[in-house]
């Protein structure tokens, strides 16, 4: 008899345990689910970032070309006009 309660009591226990063990699993596929979720939404957010700063930087380097030949084309011009005057 008391040996027939001590190995219930052993299945019980080895029963909690495995349990535990379950839900402890579960919880570590949860909290990974949680982090890769997080990873893949901030390397949205990243990608979204480069893709709206892309632009805005070509149409600065753009302007920054454009005035940049126009200042070479002034310049050309006035050194023409200079040869032109005999300066």
């Amino acid at each position: 008899m008391e040996r027939s309660t001590r190995e219930q009591e052993q299945i019980v226990m080895a029963r909690i345990r495995a349990e535990n063990h379950e839900q402890e699993q579960q919880r570590h596929k949860e909290l990974l689910a949680q982090l890769t979720l997080r990873k893949i939404q901030q390397a949205g957010e990243s990608v979204g970032e480069t893709v709206r700063c892309k632009p805005q930087e070509s149409r600065r380097v753009n302007t920054e070309k454009n005035r940049s030949h126009q200042l070479l084309m002034q310049k050309v011009e006035k050194e023409e006009e200079w040869h032109r005057r005999g300066v």
